[in-house]
């Protein structure tokens, strides 16, 4: 064979080798893809049926959320309390953002806005309460308080860098729960005025009686600064007191008991030492001897 033919047919044995090893690796990279391409349109499948679920789960939700948001209106967010205190709520929000006030509203009645503040740790609101929407303009609003704003209620509200929301209403029971909660704040504030009301009374009932019970005391007991007790026992009830005055009656009484005892035992005494005398002169009247009988006749 010519050496050109050996060459020829050294490299159709090494192109053959050559080839044979792409094919095979070719044909295991087509059923790699071939395996790949088979799940990923299973995953399509799987995919396009969860597609399909979360569609409808998502149409549902939108509905729920339309119908809640029918009970609380078209929401105002995003903006900063200029000032609030008990007696007004001013607001950097207007007409512009859709607030419609008495004048601009049919039968002229001010309209009622939900107020909402962030909580203290800022991951939710507070329900503030429904604020009357007394003026406003193009870019402002002054909002007052419909119900009775408590002591210390208004301290949160002036915060900074609070981000109020309003909305136009909230459902029924919050309101209603909320307005419960008003009428008892009321009836516990009523009942609180007519406890004062009869505690005052009765502490001016108290500062009289104990008035008068340091009076007596001080007619019993005399002043808390008097005079040493004066010799003479009259009148001494009104300068030192009824206790002293008794005191020295009683003092007095003793001291008489003491000298009529004393002179009822000198009166025993002597009376003893007379009836001692009289026995004695009885004695001696006894020993005396006869009297002599005179016979003797004077012419």
């Amino acid at each position: 064979m010519h050496i050109s033919g050996k060459i020829f047919l050294f490299l159709a044995i090494v192109g053959g080798a050559a080839s044979a090893a792409f094919t095979a690796q070719m044909i295991t990279v087509r059923n790699s893809w071939t395996m790949k391409n088979d799940g990923l349109r299973q995953n399509n499948v799987e995919n396009a049926k969860a597609i399909v679920t979360k569609e409808a789960e998502l149409a549902k939700l939108r509905a729920e959320l339309q119908v809640v948001l029918m009970n609380w209106g078209t929401p105002i967010t995003g903006f900063n309390v200029t000032k609030a205190d008990a007696a007004s709520v001013s607001l950097p929000i207007g007409m512009r953002n859709g607030i419609v006030g008495g004048q601009n509203r049919d039968g002229g009645e001010n309209p009622l806005l939900q107020a909402f503040r962030p909580s203290a740790d800022g991951k939710g609101y507070v329900w503030v309460g429904p604020l009357h929407v007394q003026s406003v303009t193009d870019t402002n609003s002054e909002l007052v308080p419909s119900w009775t704003v408590r002591s210390g209620e208004t301290a949160p509200w002036n915060a900074q860098n609070q981000r109020w929301r309003v909305w136009q209403r909230v459902p029924g029971g919050p309101i209603t729960r909320f307005t419960d909660l008003q009428q008892a704040l009321i009836n516990a504030d009523e009942r609180l005025t007519a406890k004062t009301g009869y505690l005052t009374v009765q502490q001016g009932l108290f500062d009289d009686a104990n008035k008068q019970h340091q009076k007596r005391l001080q007619e019993l007991l005399g002043p808390a600064e008097v005079a040493a007790a004066p010799t003479d026992l009259v009148g001494l009830e009104f300068t030192h007191g009824l206790a002293a005055a008794i005191a020295g009656e009683e003092e007095a009484r003793n001291s008489l008991q003491a000298d009529i005892d004393r002179l009822r035992r000198e009166v025993k005494t002597s009376y003893a030492t007379l009836q001692g005398t009289k026995d004695d002169n009885s004695k001696l009247i006894k020993e005396l001897p006869p009297a002599a009988t005179d016979t003797s006749i004077n012419p």
